[in-house]
């Protein structure tokens, strides 16, 4: 049975202080947030607005780390409210104060490589929601997830998306033509919503990259156009660049070779992956 209490308290720095001994489970600091409430600590402007500083049912600091910081480096004696006894499984529906992002839940949980993986895994939703091609189903196509969907999705991947970051990361630092973030969204779309195998996916960007040898000339065209788009030779808008990429991945996988790379939005209207 939940035994949740609030309550209006004044809150010393030395109160602030034991509260903070267990923040185990906050973000890092932002300074630009603590230095604008102790500010307006410091200046009398506090107000107690009903934001609450929430305590789990074990103790741990929830919510509320850059306010008590403030109060212990500003000397300052304010009012806040305090929740108490919010069972500690909640703590990533939590978003108060400064925006909690994907990346903060994701470092929170001490999960290696979080804020590229946080990256990579909205990008993927991204691409669902974009491409009408995808057959899924998933009540998680809207654009918008919550942290814990993310969480959740990373969860029950975890082991996939760890590799796939790592693949990412090599094709990235061996040439630097699509960050990491695209290269990771685009390879889990691929796996998961179209159903292509990790080799394939894999020998593609390997020689997209230079690190296995050209197998199918459209790929040396794109990467030819990304070069001269990245050296001002050549400006792609970002739908040329995704319709491009369609292409050549459409060619790979078909085994056909183009002899050229464009695209009329106009003509062509959206392509999809296949």
């Amino acid at each position: 049975m939940l035994n949740v209490r609030t309550s209006v308290k004044t809150v010393t720095p030395a109160c602030a202080a034991r509260l903070m001994i267990h923040n185990k489970m906050n973000r890092p600091l932002n300074r630009i947030t603590v230095e604008d409430y102790k500010a307006q600590m410091l200046k009398g402007r506090w107000q107690l607005n009903g934001e609450p500083i929430i305590i789990s049912d074990d103790g741990t600091l929830l919510d509320g780390q850059h306010r008590l910081t403030a109060v212990m480096e500003s000397g300052c004696t304010v009012q806040m409210v305090i929740v108490e006894g919010v069972p500690q499984e909640n703590f990533v529906t939590i978003d108060t104060g400064r925006t909690r992002t994907a990346a903060d839940v994701f470092n929170i949980e001490d999960i290696n490589n979080a804020t590229s993986l946080a990256a990579i895994i909205t990008a993927y939703f991204r691409l669902i929601k974009q491409d009408g091609s995808s057959t899924s189903k998933d009540n998680l196509r809207r654009l918008r997830l919550s942290k814990a969907e993310l969480l959740e999705f990373y969860k029950k991947n975890s082991i996939l998306l760890q590799d796939i970051y790592k693949f990412a990361s090599k094709c990235h630092n061996k040439l630097s033509l699509m960050r990491t973030t695209e290269i990771g969204s685009l390879y889990l779309y691929l796996h998961k919503e179209l159903n292509h195998p990790e080799e394939k996916i894999e020998s593609f960007f390997n020689e997209l990259v230079g690190i296995l040898p050209v197998t199918n000339n459209t790929i040396q065209l794109l990467r030819d156009s990304y070069l001269k788009n990245l050296l001002g030779k050549l400006a792609l808008t970002s739908s040329q660049k995704k319709a491009y990429l369609i292409k050549t991945w459409n060619s790979y996988v078909k085994g056909k070779e183009l002899k050229v790379l464009n695209y009329n939005k106009e003509k062509e209207g959206f392509i999809h992956f296949v």
